[in-house]
């Protein structure tokens, strides 16, 4: 008969089997919830709350620019590169018209937006001359940034240097050299001397001549007098034409250029009337202006105007493309807009003529 098991023997397959049973849980535990059991997932801990108020901004856009070849030489064509990094959520264009002074803008480049990791890059390349030696630069200038609930900003490009020499390229080591034999003649050449001098009376002569034809015989062409055209009467005839231009550049896509030239015509009626330089300055300058103060557009609401300028540069720089039926509809504002102006306009010239001459007229009453 077998002898029976003893206490160590008991002990080492109760390991053994402890052992067992603590593999079996943690494998069990590892084994991902079978869909078709209908058990339920473990739960996952809630990750941390995003702030919506943390939105992409300008003040997130990194903008660096270099000119190359530096230095260069008169005539070269430059590579102007103006490098954007930004966030995901804004929008980076190049404004229509930007212009550069101090150098020949002959190209401009823009390249498609690249993924960065955390946002997009994107150069905008411009081909540049100058003809001009020494020291240079590239004046700064402004990008906009579109958000997605359509704000517009600016971010200021940087301006940088860059040198321009002369075509002459210098010997490493230049060395003098001789005089050369002149190739004049040698003086005191009398002859020659008097026939420079006689061309000269000749020409002095002729001169004198002429003139005196020209005052005491010749008349002149009649001055041609040119009417002076009103402001109103130049913007309705612009706003005409470019009626007639609309529905052949908005099905083209050219949105941009006809809001450019609706506003061109707004801006010149507002300073031909009213006398505000209003070509040279931006929606906010113009605002600015109007708020201080220092200019005053007469009958016609500043707030209106302003907010036609605005919706005007969100379609401008922010690329946004207007329906046939609104840009009729701004056409047609601006239309209103100028002929509001001048029916107010000539009421009050009227009431001022009215009041002279009811002024005159107890005068006279007066002085009889």
């Amino acid at each position: 008969m077998r002898a029976p098991m003893s206490w160590a023997s008991w002990s080492l397959v109760a390991a053994w089997a402890g052992v067992w049973m603590l593999g079996a849980s943690l494998a069990f535990a590892q084994t991902p919830p079978d869909p078709a059991s209908g058990s339920p997932a473990p739960s996952l801990a809630p990750g941390p709350a995003v702030d919506p108020t943390l939105a992409p901004s300008a003040s997130d856009v990194a903008v660096s620019a270099r000119v190359s070849p530096d230095p260069s030489r008169i005539g070269d064509v430059l590579s102007y590169e103006v490098t954007a990094v930004y966030p995901a959520g804004l929008t980076i264009n190049l404004p229509i018209g930007v212009e550069l002074a101090g150098v020949e803008i002959v190209g401009v480049e823009e390249s498609p937006a690249v993924p960065t990791g955390d946002g997009f890059r994107k150069v905008f390349t411009f081909a540049l001359q100058r003809f001009e030696i020494g020291d240079a630069s590239v004046p700064p200038f402004e990008l906009t940034a579109v958000t997605p609930d359509g704000e517009v900003s600016t971010i200021q490009v940087p301006a940088s240097k860059f040198v321009v020499d002369s075509l002459t390229i210098n010997e490493p080591s230049p060395e003098r050299r001789g005089e050369e034999r002149p190739l004049s003649p040698d003086f005191p050449n009398e002859a020659m001397a008097w026939i420079i001098y006689g061309l000269l009376v000749g020409v002095l002569l002729a001169a004198l001549l002429w003139w005196l034809f020209r005052r005491f015989f010749a008349r002149g062409p009649t001055p041609v007098l040119v009417p002076v055209i009103p402001p109103d009467q130049i913007a309705i005839e612009a706003l005409d034409s470019l009626e007639v231009r609309r529905v052949a550049m908005l099905e083209r896509g050219d949105s941009a250029t006809y809001y450019l030239d609706l506003t061109d015509i707004t801006k010149a009626y507002i300073e031909g009337r009213f006398e505000i330089a209003a070509m040279d300055r931006t929606t906010d300058e113009l605002r600015e202006l109007l708020v201080k103060g220092d200019a005053n557009l007469g009958p016609l609401s500043a707030t209106d105007v302003l907010a036609f300028l605005e919706r005007s540069d969100l379609i401008k720089f922010a690329r946004v493309s207007p329906s046939s039926d609104e840009a009729r509809e701004d056409l047609e504002s601006v239309r209103d807009l100028v002929a509001k102006a001048e029916t107010a306009l000539r009421t009050a010239k009227a009431a001022a003529d009215a009041k002279a001459r009811e002024r005159a007229h107890s005068a006279g009453e007066e002085s009889a």
